[in-house]
């Protein structure tokens, strides 16, 4: 099974503890003019900004997959449009209710900046990020102690841990409790 929707410049995977659902990430994948619904706002800022040119658009996102008979029927989680967000190294919680990922702030070709972990509720309405709306909750920002990286569930506890960064550049090992 090809998972089409996935596809980008980095792809990462996490399946739901119990393997009945997968979690694809997947960041500056370029997205056409004619994949672009011509009604939205973002698409109408889009052309205001660049001139109406047709330069690919790079969308990111994350992705989740539930394995039926008539194959993986994909559900848009978290997905960001345009220069704005990159989800990376996705966790699930062990009850299935949650997903954490790094959350990479893209400015431009290539040039992106670590903002955070973000922890978003898998059941319900997935989130939309574009250049306008930024506004996400990081549930670990980075500050002046470090930048927070790669977020583990533990597979049976209320815990998770995450590679700290600090200015100096050592990584060292945190654990904290899901809620901060």
């Amino acid at each position: 099974i090809v998972l089409a929707d996935s596809r980008g410049r980095e792809v990462s995977v996490a399946w739901e503890l119990g393997g009945n659902r997968l979690a694809t990430s997947f960041t500056e994948r370029h997205r056409t003019v004619s994949e672009r619904d011509p009604n939205s706002t973002s698409y109408q800022d889009w052309l205001k900004l660049t001139g109406g040119t047709s330069r690919p658009n790079p969308i990111s996102g994350i992705i989740l997959w539930t394995f039926e008979k008539s194959g993986p029927i994909p559900f848009r989680l978290f997905f960001c449009e345009g220069y704005s967000m990159e989800p990376k190294n996705i966790s699930w919680s062990p009850d299935g209710k949650n997903i954490a990922f790094e959350g990479w702030r893209l400015k431009g070709e290539g040039h992106r900046e670590l903002k955070g972990i973000i922890v978003v509720k898998v059941e319900g309405i997935g989130v939309k990020v574009d250049e306008m709306h930024l506004d996400v909750p990081y549930l670990l920002p980075t500050s002046s102690v470090g930048k927070p990286q790669n977020p583990r569930w533990s597979p049976y506890g209320p815990r998770w841990l995450y590679a700290m960064v600090p200015p100096s550049g050592n990584r060292d090992i945190w654990v904290i409790h899901p809620d901060g």
